[in-house]
């Protein structure tokens, strides 16, 4: 959970519209597109979803489908900006904006390893998705070797340690 502030939890409960805001990032970091950049990314806010799930590995999974204006997101010859082999990281947003201010939200981070084009060059549509960073490195790295757990160690206290043990890449 994210603090938000007193005034935005006020429009919550009142009037107030929501806006998805969505960012993609090189997996070594440096800022792709966005909703509101350059190259600019535009969301189709009718065709997208982040679903929570317990009982699945991935905990957080997101879809949606962005609009290629100038044709620079589709993987292509140069290397479109989702190419899955650039290994792009997805950073959603929820902007809540009520009549005397707007704040920005935190959705999450998903590694985008789902995409299908439909057209080709500008004015394609793409549908993509992914799951949650964290539970992707989560369940894709196992121990090495049998964890022990130190005896009067608190289950908090154990559930850091093992996982701190594990093998990340």
């Amino acid at each position: 959970m994210y603090a938000i502030s007193a005034e935005c939890f006020a429009a919550l409960r009142g009037s107030h519209q929501r806006e998805m805001v969505c960012e993609i990032y090189d997996a070594f970091g440096p800022l792709l597109a966005s909703t509101y950049g350059s190259p600019r990314i535009e969301l189709d806010k009718s065709d997208g979803e982040v679903r929570v799930e317990r009982s699945s590995v991935h905990s957080r999974s997101f879809t949606a489908k962005l609009y290629d204006a100038d044709g620079t997101l589709a993987p292509n010859r140069e290397q479109g900006l989702v190419d899955p082999l650039r290994i792009p990281q997805v950073r959603l947003y929820m902007d809540i904006i009520w009549e005397t201010g707007r704040e920005r939200i935190p959705v999450g981070v998903f590694t985008l390893d789902k995409n299908s084009l439909e057209g080709l060059g500008s004015g394609s549509t793409m549908s993509v998705g992914g799951n949650s960073r964290g539970s992707t490195l989560v369940s894709f790295n196992s121990w090495l070797k049998p964890y022990n757990m130190a005896g009067g160690t608190t289950w908090d206290q154990g559930i850091i340690a093992a996982l701190q043990d594990r093998s990340y890449p």
